[in-house]
């Protein structure tokens, strides 16, 4: 799988980590970014929790000076812009993407009214592979993403907020989902077991009432799961153990 440089660098992109904030990879995702910068970012609002998770699929090999090359790791060196009261951690302690794997950095913060506007972000990275063997490295700089922060002065765009927030599976059979805001009418729930095999998928429609719903997945086997949850203005990923 070959890639340009342009989009090699967020293979790294975090350079601060926090064991009690990792990550967890979209295991649907089998571009370089998701989302990409079309997508972009989710938009941030004053005084509410954020959380924007950008999912890294490594490739093996790129394009270096129109050279093959493979790519051994990506190191970020500055990541500039982002709004003063959110911060990222990348997916492990040290920042370190290898080649043909897949990783995540979360971006997470509570907005505060100095950070209101567009955040354009500015990162820099090193990536270190071989051309023809031999060793190589190359700085690049990436600025195609930003993060918008805004006021919430309308009531009706307050609660029409959506986030998953939590699950949590019950021996019983059933996994409980929460969020916050109304859930919206295109959501969709699948539960991935660790290999990537579909355990259980729902589509759900809107309930207002409630911040929390129970879905009937039937007695899981004991293990990691992903938990995917999609909706028009985004996707989230959750994980739970079942024991």
């Amino acid at each position: 799988m070959k890639r340009a440089v342009a989009l090699l660098f967020f293979l790294l992109a975090g350079i601060n980590y926090a064991a009690n904030a990792q990550c967890v990879p979209d295991p649907l995702s089998a571009t370089l970014l998701s989302p990409d910068s079309i997508q972009n970012f989710d938009t941030a609002y004053v005084g509410l929790p954020y959380s924007q998770v950008l999912t890294i699929t490594a490739p093996t090999d790129t394009i270096i000076a129109g050279l093959p090359a493979t790519v051994d790791s990506i190191i970020a060196t500055s990541v500039t812009g982002l709004p003063g009261s959110i911060s990222f951690q990348c997916h492990n302690s040290g920042c370190v993407t290898i080649g043909g794997s897949k990783g995540c950095i979360l971006f997470s913060g509570i907005p505060s009214v100095s950070d209101t506007g567009t955040h354009d972000l500015v990162m820099e990275s090193m990536i270190y592979g071989k051309v023809f063997g031999s060793p190589a490295s190359l700085p690049y700089v990436h600025t195609p993403y930003n993060i918008v922060v805004k006021i919430l002065t309308d009531i009706n765009e307050s609660t029409s907020l959506f986030e998953p927030t939590g699950v949590h599976y019950n021996l019983s059979g059933s996994l409980v989902m929460y969020f916050n805001g109304n859930m919206p009418k295109d959501l969709s729930v699948e539960v991935y077991d660790i290999i990537g095999k579909v355990v259980y998928s729902e589509k759900l429609g809107q309930n207002t009432s409630r911040n929390a719903i129970a879905l009937r997945t039937g007695s899981l086997k004991t293990g990691m799961y992903l938990v995917t949850c999609k909706f028009q203005n985004g996707r989230k990923v959750l994980k739970f153990m079942a024991e």
